[in-house]
């Protein structure tokens, strides 16, 4: 029986799509660089803000991306609500699995301060046990150890535990973990990514999530 549940941010919980797109077309324009489509970002983000925009400017060199770093974090905070909404059905699923007692938790890519102040205006403080963004003393996913601690705090077994996401990354980081993943088919990456992932579970839409915990 699964008593916890993990869950990656953007992509899986929140469509961000456009406010990332956005806040990285925005340095580009002050590059004098040409802007991206929206949809181009969904191959790019999933591996953290560095990554994004290594792939955003790929002739930057280390110096230049951490000062883009820099003026991401600058600009992001002012748009990361212009867009962004939990995807259709989440909280309503969310609020069924906290009422079966499946604690819940949120690991993800973003850098933490934004991960949880978008957790908290989405979600409020009370939903997730614990919300673990990017941040120096853990490596990002797919390192499993970001998941592993999670584990120890939830105080569950490993077969107790499922990561939900919408990326190999996420599928990966479960993997690893020795958890079993689900992936989901309504964010940023594809079906057949997933599927050559090896993701245990498949959804097309949130409430399936409650048909394969069987709640």
């Amino acid at each position: 029986m699964i008593n916890c549940c993990i869950f990656d941010l953007d992509g899986t919980l929140i469509d961000s799509l456009t406010d990332l797109g956005e806040t990285v077309n925005q340095l580009l324009k002050e590059k004098n660089l040409t802007p991206y489509p929206i949809e181009d970002y969904r191959m790019m983000v999933g591996d953290g803000v560095k990554m994004l925009l290594k792939r955003a400017f790929p002739q930057a060199d280390e110096t230049e991306l951490c000062q883009l770093k820099e003026m991401f974090d600058m600009i992001y905070p002012k748009n990361c609500f212009q867009n962004t909404r939990p995807y259709h059905g989440i909280p309503e699923v969310l609020d069924r699995l906290k009422k079966q007692h499946v604690r819940l938790a949120v690991l993800s890519n973003k850098p933490d301060l934004f991960a949880k102040q978008i957790c908290s205006r989405f979600f409020g403080n009370d939903l997730f046990f614990t919300i673990a963004g990017q941040r120096e003393d853990f490596p990002k996913k797919p390192s499993p150890e970001g998941a592993e601690e999670i584990i120890r705090r939830c105080g569950c077994k490993k077969e107790q535990v499922l990561f939900v996401g919408d990326s190999n990354v996420d599928i990966f980081t479960a993997k690893h973990a020795g958890i079993k993943s689900c992936g989901v088919l309504w964010g940023f990456r594809s079906k057949k990514e997933l599927s050559a992932a090896g993701a245990d579970y498949l959804i097309a839409e949130p409430y399936e999530l409650l048909e394969c915990l069987s709640i």
